[in-house]
This record gives C-alpha cells, sequence and structure tokens, in this order.
C-alpha cells in the first residue's frame, strides 16, 4: 500500500541546503522512514513521519549536500522503495503555458545542442536533469491518453534532450556550469493556459480576477451538448501525449512554424472542421480556471525548490488590466504552497509579436507593463528582456536559449549571489536639454545600438523553411529601427542618438523644433529592440 509521489522516482533531484520533504501515501498509523544513502551505502540524512488518517505522509530530511550517485529508500517496515540515480543539487519548477512548454525537439538549436552531447563529460549528462508533469485536466484522463512519455526524471542524454522544456534546458544548463552542482527542473506547464489555470477559486477572487469565473460560467451555458463536446475535445487531442522522437506532421507548426499563407489556410480548415467546438471550456478543459492547479501544480506541493521560472501572459491578454493583480496572488500563493514567503520567481516578458492563427497581440503592451509592475511591487520577482528575441508572424520565438539564459543571470546574481550583469536597462527619468527630451536608463552601462537581429530563425534557416517573411517584416539599419520604436505627442519627424547611458530624441513638427512631453517606445505588439548594454541585453519598452 506504500506508494511515494512519482517525482521520488530512479533519476530525482533533491533540493540542496534545505529541509527537504518527502511524501506519499501509506497505510494509516504507519510510521514511514525516509534515508538518503551515498555510493558505499552510508546514510547521510533521515527522516520520519507516521501516515495519517487521509493516508498520506510527508517527512522531512535533514539539509543535503550536493552530489550525485545517492540512493534514497523509503520504508513503512512492511515494504520499501528503492529510488536509485538519485542527485542532491538546485531545483526548479518552471511553469507557463506554451513558450515555457515548447520542447527542445522544436528549438532551433536542437541538432548542435544534441551534437554537442557527444564531447560533455558523463557527470555533466547526469547533473542536468528534468521532469514533466503529466498534463491532465479532467479525472479519468490517464485511462484515455497514454502519458508513458511524461512524469519521469530524465538526464541530459540523446534520446530524453528532446523531452526537455528548451527554455528550462538552457536555464539549468547555465545555472549548473556557474554553479558546478546538479540542476534539476520540475515542468508545470501547459500551451494555451492563462493565469487563472493555475490558481485555486478563492485566489482569483482575491485578486479581483471574478472575470474569468464569470465567462467560464457563462461559457458553460452556451454548450448545447457538454456530452458530445467532452467526447470531441477527447478525440481531437486533449493532451500533449505526443513523442517527440517521432516525427509528426503537426511538429511544423512548431519549428519552423507556420507562413502567414500557411496560417490563414489552418484557420480555414479549422473552421471548415468545425475545430471550434473543441475549444469550448467545458468542465474538463485545461483552460478552464483553476483546473491545472488542481490537477497538476497540487501533485507537485510541497516539493522542496528553490525558486520559480514563469514564462506565461500571451492568454490574459483579453483582461490584461487586472494581469498584474493576478500574478500578484498567483507568486502569493505558489509561495505558500511550496513553504517559501519569498521564493525568486523569474518571469519571461512577453516577446515582440505581430500576428499567428488571427491573433494580433492588440493588448501585449498592457501585459508587458503589468509584467514589470508585478517585478517592481512583490519581493524577489526579477525580469527577463525579451525585446531582440521575438517573430512577426509566430507567437513561438525558435531560440529559447535567450530567455533561459537570462533567466539563469539573474537567479545566479539575486539567488546565489554571483557577480554577473543580468539586468536589463531601463527608462528611469526624462530631462530636457533645450527642446531635447534626455531619457536616463538604469543599468545602461555601454548603451549602444546593435544590429537588430530579428531573434527567430536566421535569413539561411528561414529562406530554407520557406518562411522568410516570419523573419522580419521590413530590414532596416540600426538607426532606422532606433526611429521605429519612438513615438512622441505631438507627432513629427524624429531624431535619436545614443550617448553613454542616456537616449536623446529631438521632435520638430513642421520643420520646428519641439518638447516632447510623452515618448513611447517600442510600445507595440511587435517591436525588435536593438538599444542594449554592454551584456548585450535589451532595454524594455517604457512611456514617460
Amino acid at each position: 500500500m506504500l506508494q511515494l509521489n512519482p517525482l521520488f522516482s530512479d533519476h530525482m533531484i533533491l533540493q540542496q541546503g534545505k529541509p527537504a520533504a518527502v511524501f506519499g501515501c501509506g497505510e494509516p498509523g504507519k510510521t514511514v522512514i525516509a534515508s538518503l544513502k551515498d555510493a558505499s551505502g552510508k546514510t547521510e540524512a533521515e527522516g520520519a513521519s507516521e501516515v495519517s488518517e487521509d493516508g498520506t505522509f510527508l517527512l522531512t530530511l535533514p539539509a543535503l549536500s550536493p552530489g550525485l550517485d545517492k540512493t534514497l529508500v523509503v520504508t513503512d517496515g512492511t515494504e520499501t522503495f528503492f529510488v536509485s540515480d538519485a542527485a542532491v543539487g538546485e531545483v526548479w519548477l518552471a511553469g507557463g503555458q506554451s513558450n515555457m512548454e515548447y520542447l527542445m525537439n522544436a528549438d532551433a538549436e536542437r541538432d548542435q545542442e544534441i551534437e554537442g552531447l557527444k564531447t560533455r563529460p558523463e557527470e555533466v549528462l547526469r547533473s542536468i536533469r528534468f521532469y514533466d508533469v503529466p498534463e491532465i485536466s479532467f479525472e479519468g484522463a490517464e485511462e484515455v491518453f497514454d502519458f508513458s512519455n511524461f512524469g519521469k526524471w530524465r538526464t541530459m542524454s540523446k534520446e530524453d534532450l528532446v523531452y526537455f522544456s528548451a527554455v528550462s534546458y538552457y536555464f539549468e544548463r547555465k545555472l549548473y556550469e556557474n554553479l558546478d552542482v546538479p540542476v534539476g527542473v520540475i515542468g508545470c506547464n501547459w500551451g494555451g493556459s492563462s493565469a487563472s489555470c493555475w490558481m485555486p477559486e478563492e485566489t482569483i477572487r482575491e485578486a479581483g480576477g471574478e472575470v474569468w469565473l464569470r465567462e467560464y460560467e457563462d461559457g458553460l451555458t452556451k454548450i448545447p451538448d457538454p456530452e458530445a463536446a467532452f467526447e470531441l475535445f477527447k478525440k481531437t487531442g486533449g493532451s500533449r501525449v505526443a513523442d517527440p522522437a517521432v516525427p509528426n506532421p503537426f511538429d511544423r507548426i512548431l519549428f519552423p512554424g507556420f507562413s502567414h499563407e500557411e496560417q490563414l489556410q489552418a484557420m480555414k480548415m479549422m473552421a471548415d472542421a468545425g475545430a471550434e467546438g473543441a475549444m469550448a471550456l467545458i468542465p474538463q478543459h485545461p483552460w478552464r480556471p483553476c483546473g491545472l492547479y488542481e490537477l497538476m501544480l497540487k501533485k507537485v506541493i510541497p516539493y522542496t525548490l528553490q525558486g520559480f521560472i514563469w514564462y506565461q501572459g500571451c492568454s490574459d491578454e483579453p483582461h490584461a488590466d487586472i494581469y498584474n493583480a493576478m500574478m500578484s496572488a498567483l507568486i502569493g500563493k505558489w509561495r505558500a504552497d511550496f513553504g517559501g514567503e519569498t521564493l525568486p520567481f523569474i518571469t519571461v516578458q512577453l516577446a515582440p509579436f505581430g500576428e499567428w492563427l488571427g491573433n494580433f497581440g492588440n493588448h501585449y503592451p498592457a501585459v508587458r507593463r503589468a509584467q514589470e509592475e508585478t517585478a517592481d511591487s512583490v519581493e524577489k520577482v526579477y525580469l527577463v528582456s525579451m525585446g531582440d528575441a521575438g517573430m512577426y508572424y509566430d507567437i513561438h520565438p525558435k531560440h529559447k536559449r535567450k530567455p533561459g539564459e537570462r533567466a539563469a543571470l539573474l537567479a545566479l546574481k539575486y539567488v546565489y549571489g554571483k557577480d554577473v550583469i543580468c539586468d536589463a536597462p531601463r527608462a528611469k527619468k526624462m530631462d530636457y536639454d533645450g527642446d531635447t527630451a534626455v531619457i536616463r536608463f538604469r543599468n545602461g552601462e555601454g548603451l549602444h545600438l546593435a544590429a537588430p537581429e530579428n531573434g527567430g530563425l536566421s535569413p539561411e534557416e528561414a529562406e530554407k523553411a520557406g518562411f522568410m517573411e516570419a523573419n522580419a517584416p521590413k530590414k532596416m539599419s540600426p538607426e532606422e529601427n532606433l526611429v521605429s520604436l519612438i513615438r512622441t505627442v505631438p507627432e513629427g519627424k524624429i531624431t535619436a542618438e545614443i550617448a553613454d547611458d542616456t537616449l536623446r530624441i529631438s521632435l520638430a513638427v513642421d520643420g520646428k523644433p519641439v518638447k516632447p512631453e510623452k515618448v513611447e517606445f517600442a510600445e507595440t505588439p511587435y517591436y525588435e529592440i536593438n538599444v542594449v548594454n554592454a551584456a548585450g541585453l535589451p532595454a524594455y519598452p517604457f512611456t514617460l
């Protein structure tokens, strides 16, 4: 009857330096003992707990030292489990929607990363680990879908790398290179999910997010046949269960992505097939409020973590005005659930985006502002700048190295105390030199113009994929690109230049100099920021 939570399985990793939770189910009244043993069989740590009346147990191991080749032994005196090839190091949880879910199988650098495994020492390959929480949105989903590819710990092998969340992989690899201890990430995410999916109802209400609950409840009344809708949902793939190692004709929607013309064709085909019916928010749908919190995140709580990384916000665009409140509440709830009031929370700002399958990102600027507000107002929340990494005709940037490594830099400085440059330039104030607006930046050391790099595919990759239009809507010089990012009130001819840590903006209306009263920078759904600091980090959008 003794059962361990699936996280406590071969190749797992436990958090170092903290009392580590071990939990599962057992026979009420029995005592469960867990011990962590080194390669020689010597016990490094031990903990015990009695199984409660509801059949669950939770015990803690004393703070652990990092390393590989551990064995976790859990017994109730009748049954014993041996978890082999366990490690101790740094553990993070990665949450969000499709850009966090996005597997290494679809990353633009997949092939070179797999090839690079051949030259990496075995210790390195075994020190980076990933666990993907099965995408379950309704009770009994395990009887409908095959989840055998998920719910297991993987190490950095050729066979397993394609299953890693790409952002998570680059994040943990960067940490490992700087910390020299094992690093693991637990992926708990689902494409298309809003923040409301990852919170209980009371937290949504506390955040003022009743609109999400109301829209869901109203939508239920408009579903003519809930049972038929559920059957359609199951047939159209109500979960990501495909094997990345097996070619699939739908893989192209992620890499290299559908061209604009292909997207229009796909939308027409879906409409003709009535596929929109499968998108109805039935009680089993992953996008309904609270569902993924109950059926995915709760299965991970209270695993001992160092912190969270988060890449989400696209689906909150319809209610961007409350996104700051929703995220502030989510962060507080997750921290409470995992037992750390100030666990660091690193979030990725939405990348530039223009159009994809009928979505236009009209409220992306508001979501990005909300993300900054959350980072400003909630302790130990840090924001990754993505202004140079978007694609006009795709909501999924193909290179996940930037968000992953930039998130790792923030962790290295603010969590691990390393002396690294990790903060992007951020406009802090606007003064005037005559009629010229002078905008000064924090973290603006070495501020300069870089050539816009269109953070998606290279021209060669895009041409090979027949996807040139996605690489950039228009090619501009660095100076032209800078001016394209700027709007002023009133409108007129704008000139701009970079000097030291400042951006100087001049405005002429009808040929006469006019003092800019309001300056907007990259406050559009799509842009290509090439104002970067000495570390190559792009400035955040701003309005002053």
